[in-house]
């Protein structure tokens, strides 16, 4: 709040890639997002690795059902292959996604700096939130 987000700003989730999602894990996800929902000011929303997307989201689909919300959490996937700039988010194979990490990792040059950065596409400019005009 006090760095000035807005409220219903998503509030994403971050879980790297693992092997297998664990108990633990499922447990944490669950109450994480439980929790922001009971909270209420900013919507819990899941970055992950393709490889864990399908039970991840799952659970977080869960918890806005419980929540009584009507909406689904924005899910952010992490995929490697196939990606392009000019790609859709929906050409990641996750079509609920729309956000899609394709590159990672990659150095960039912009006003003579050099960074090294991820590169997304999204359906929109700030995923979540409604584009004014």
């Amino acid at each position: 709040e006090a760095e000035g987000f807005l409220p219903g700003t998503p509030v994403f989730l971050d879980i790297e890639r693992v092997e297998r999602v664990s108990t633990k894990m499922e447990d944490y996800v669950r109450a994480w997002f439980a929790g922001m929902l009971e909270h209420g000011r900013y919507t819990p929303a899941l970055y992950t690795h393709e490889r864990n997307a399908t039970p991840l989201y799952e659970i977080a689909r869960t918890a806005f059902t419980e929540a009584g919300r009507s909406d689904a959490p924005i899910l952010w996937v992490a995929r490697s292959g196939g990606f392009t700039v000019s790609s859709r988010p929906s050409d990641s194979g996750i079509l609920s996604a729309p956000i899609w990490q394709g590159l990672f990792d990659v150095q960039e040059t912009w006003g003579g700096v050099t960074l090294v950065v991820d590169a997304n596409v999204a359906l929109t400019g700030v995923p979540g939130i409604a584009p004014t005009r």
